[in-house]
């Protein structure tokens, strides 16, 4: 079976990856998850060499997210551990109504009710 990791930068590996600079003149860095230097990958490699991983963590998640993320990875695939860092209790969010993408945060509630309620 697959191990799950999921939480914030820590966890997704930003800033271990080349960055760049954006057109506003600020560093930027993509998630490299696949550093051999990074805490996941070194816990994995010791621990469950030979199980695959699968790291779903992203930069700037907030606790919320990142229990959102995990309970929907855990309710829709079957993995044999789960790792889950959490970041600083001060860091949140919330959706204003103006924004042009999915800001649906209850996602995770629905497939939990599905799983829950599932008919076989």
């Amino acid at each position: 079976m697959t191990v799950l990791y999921s939480g914030c930068s820590f966890t997704a590996g930003v800033g271990w990856g080349s960055g760049w600079i954006d057109e506003k003149g600020q560093q930027c860095f993509n998630d490299c998850k696949h550093s051999k230097h990074l805490w996941v990958n070194l816990l994995h490699n010791r621990l469950f060499f030979d199980t695959p991983l699968d790291n779903i963590a992203t930069g700037g998640n907030s606790n919320l997210r990142i229990f959102q993320t995990t309970a929907t990875a855990l309710l829709t695939s079957k993995y044999s551990h789960a790792f889950v860092q959490w970041t600083s209790p001060m860091r949140y969010e919330w959706s204003a109504g103006l924004e042009t993408w999915n800001t649906k945060q209850w996602q995770w509630f629905e497939i939990f009710l599905n799983y829950c309620f599932q008919t076989e």
